[in-house]
């Protein structure tokens, strides 16, 4: 959850109950539960929620948490940087040259040969070493889930658009 203004009185706290696991997803706990606040004090917001809950914990944010992820995908030697670049050279090309869906549709088709020596690198490292494979399984998930978690919100000052984006990402 996002919190764009400072915390005051119940709202903040009552925000948080649709995400709290009680009338969520079944599988979703009181663990889950995360607000990223960016208008309050780490201290604001304990004291708002203190007055409703036993415990509220703030913990900071490392900002660095998605160069930590990252290292980790590729700490194991299974991506290699020219095939991702050349994965994306294609990957904008095509979206560039694609007018209409079923032309997207065709040309996303033939970006999966651009991933075919990454998967094979990775079968037959799981043949090796299946549970350190399965650890790089784990790493590569959590750093996609951040990456699709950052590029869904963008902070975007007074007086600035977004006319250097496109859907695919950064125009170059």
């Amino acid at each position: 959850m996002f919190e764009w203004l400072p915390v005051s009185g119940v709202s903040p706290v009552f925000a948080v109950s649709p995400v709290s696991g009680r009338r969520g997803h079944p599988l979703k706990s009181q663990d889950d539960i995360f607000v990223l606040d960016l208008a309050s004090d780490a201290e604001d917001i304990q004291a708002e929620f203190r007055k409703f809950h036993e415990q509220a914990v703030t913990p900071p944010t490392d900002p660095n948490l998605l160069y930590t992820a990252q290292h980790r995908v590729m700490q194991y030697a299974l991506l290699v940087d020219s095939e991702m670049r050349n994965f994306a050279d294609a990957h904008f090309a095509a979206q560039d040259q694609a007018t209409t869906d079923a032309q997207w549709q065709r040309a996303h088709a033939d970006l999966y040969r651009f991933t075919e020596p990454a998967k094979e690198r990775f079968a037959h490292y799981q043949e090796l070493e299946f549970e350190e494979a399965e650890e790089f399984r784990a790493a590569l998930r959590d750093y996609v889930r951040m990456c699709a978690f950052l590029s869904s919100w963008t902070i975007r000052r007074p007086g600035t658009t977004t006319s250097g984006w496109r859907a695919g990402g950064p125009t170059r």
